[in-house]
């Protein structure tokens, strides 16, 4: 029997290290009888993964899940793997459920693989990655309210996969992995040297005030790299404003999750409960505990407005 494995995020988890990995890894794969597919694959953004975005996005998406069905039905190889992070969104649930079932109704089997990280952590690299290639323009606050039904409810993410995939739904904590590649060749079955394969980390995060520059820049309309933006401000100010460097987004939104929220993960998962809370652990360093990046933003934005309008 054919497998195709679907590696469905979670967003900043090492999505695009793994990625970039499978792409560039095809005779090795190859040597164990495995294809990163080649149908619904996005090349023209390396710096965040060689991804599988055309099977969720684009009018086409439903001829490229089609596609895909030929390829895994025409090839020599027993095993597929297919990525993308948008299938974590619970907003993407029909079309992944439209390619599992074609998939399913020819006889292939489907595995899900999906890795959940520290809420905390993961909205704030969330937000800063949407700041830094997504154009967003709004504030961490109103960019939580916009996404805490969707990209941040990890009740719904789990739920969602776990109706599609069943009991062939492989979830694993991220904080917990040393070398994320590894991890994902061996839950295909498949135990890889470390000198094999290629695990070279990519799409770097970039810190909160680097974010809030980024953020303004996006919403003046100022379309310049990330380390003009620093330099140009850095000049105008001073070397005093590259203090502060390491404080982080203040998660004043942010409440304690139930444990009636708890529990339905812990119910939807089956893991113990001290997994499921670790979770939700607030483990985020501070230079200092009473500092918000929003206290900079009169400055940077005082700083662009002079110098690029």
């Amino acid at each position: 029997m054919k497998q195709v494995f679907f590696h469905v995020g979670l967003h900043k988890t090492g999505t695009s290290t793994i990625q970039n990995s499978l792409y560039s890894s095809t005779e090795l794969l190859a040597s164990y009888g495995i294809k990163y597919a080649s149908s619904g694959l996005y090349v023209n953004e390396p710096e965040v993964g060689y991804r599988h975005s055309l099977l969720v996005y684009t009018n086409a998406w439903k001829n490229n899940c089609y596609s895909l069905l030929n390829e895994v039905a025409e090839s020599n190889c027993s095993k597929f793997i297919i990525s993308c992070e948008a299938w974590s969104r619970p907003s993407a649930h029909d079309k992944l459920l439209f390619l599992v079932s074609l998939l399913q109704r020819k006889g292939i089997q489907c595995t899900a693989i999906f890795y959940f990280r520290n809420w905390n952590n993961f909205i704030r690299s969330y937000y800063r990655e949407f700041c830094l290639r997504r154009n967003n323009k709004l504030p961490f606050e109103c960019f939580y309210n916009v996404n805490s039904h969707g990209a941040f409810n990890y009740c719904k993410i789990a739920g969602s996969l776990k109706s599609i995939f069943g009991e062939n739904l492989i979830v694993k904590r991220f904080d917990d992995i040393s070398n994320i590649v590894s991890d994902f060749y061996i839950s295909l079955g498949v135990n890889i040297k470390n000198d094999e394969m290629d695990s070279n980390r990519t799409n770097l995060g970039v810190t909160a005030k680097d974010a809030e520059i980024k953020r303004l820049a996006n919403k003046l309309s100022i379309d310049k790299d990330l380390p003009v933006l620093k330099e140009a401000i850095s000049d105008y100010y001073g070397d005093s404003l590259l203090m502060g460097d390491n404080f982080i987004e203040d998660p004043f939104f942010s409440k304690h999750e139930s444990e009636l929220t708890k529990n339905k993960l812990k119910e939807v998962l089956g893991w113990n409960f001290d997994d499921i809370h670790k979770l939700y652990i607030n483990r985020a360093d501070r230079c200092d505990k009473n500092f918000d990046v929003s206290l900079l933003t009169p400055i940077y934005h005082s700083a662009m407005v002079k110098l690029f309008l």
